[in-house]
């Protein structure tokens, strides 16, 4: 829809360029919510403290209302482990990112090349671009230039990696500090996803 507004062209849906980016949007979504699963149980964002409560009546010796916040749950709280949050935040914006934006741009490079687009007839209409699609042979690996792939892929790298921390360590310093559960922490990510997306298709669009 950008580029149709920035060039007043009529909007037409191509379906293999969506294609490219949506199957890659959820490999990038799987491999992600595993990521969160893994790091969220080897560095817990909350390890169980005493309330300020409780240390006051265990520093005063008052046995009546340890007990009394011992039946009212308030002995102990969920608190915030800052180093486990730092150590999750770079791994997740290193190695983590990494691993995503090369992936992506592998898969981008590698299923253009396998979906050349017929000369002479081009996917002009979503009927046009569907036909295409389920057309024997529209998606062949044979064609695959590997060497140039790696190639493009190791070029833009850097540049999107760049374009990534701009978004992501705000998202996910968020998700890692005050948001509990892996699905809510998933939908905030998916959320922020939206525009990330449009930028990596106009990207791949380029293409």
């Amino acid at each position: 829809m950008i580029r149709v507004h920035d060039t007043r062209k009529p909007s037409l849906l191509l379906l293999p360029p969506a294609s490219h980016y949506h199957t890659d949007s959820w490999q990038c979504h799987f491999d992600t919510l595993h990521r969160q699963e893994f790091l969220e149980s080897t560095f817990p964002a909350y390890h169980v403290s005493p309330t300020r409560a409780a240390v006051a009546s265990a520093s005063a010796n008052d046995e009546k209302e340890l007990d009394r916040e011992a039946k009212e749950g308030k002995l102990v709280e969920p608190k915030l482990n800052i180093t486990n949050t730092v150590i999750k935040l770079l791994l997740d914006q290193s190695i983590g990112a990494a691993v995503n934006t090369f992936l992506f741009s592998l898969f981008i490079h590698s299923i253009q090349a396998a979906m050349p687009r017929p000369l002479g007839a081009p996917l002009s209409n979503p009927d046009k671009s569907l036909q295409y699609l389920l057309t024997k042979g529209a998606i062949d690996y044979r064609k695959v230039d590997w060497t140039k792939v790696v190639a493009n892929s190791r070029e833009e790298f850097f540049p999107i990696m760049a374009a990534g921390w701009k978004l992501w360590p705000f998202v996910s310093l968020i998700n890692f500090a005050f948001v509990k559960s892996i699905e809510g922490r998933n939908l905030v990510a998916s959320l922020a996803g939206v525009a990330w997306g449009i930028y990596m298709s106009l990207l791949a669009a380029q293409g």
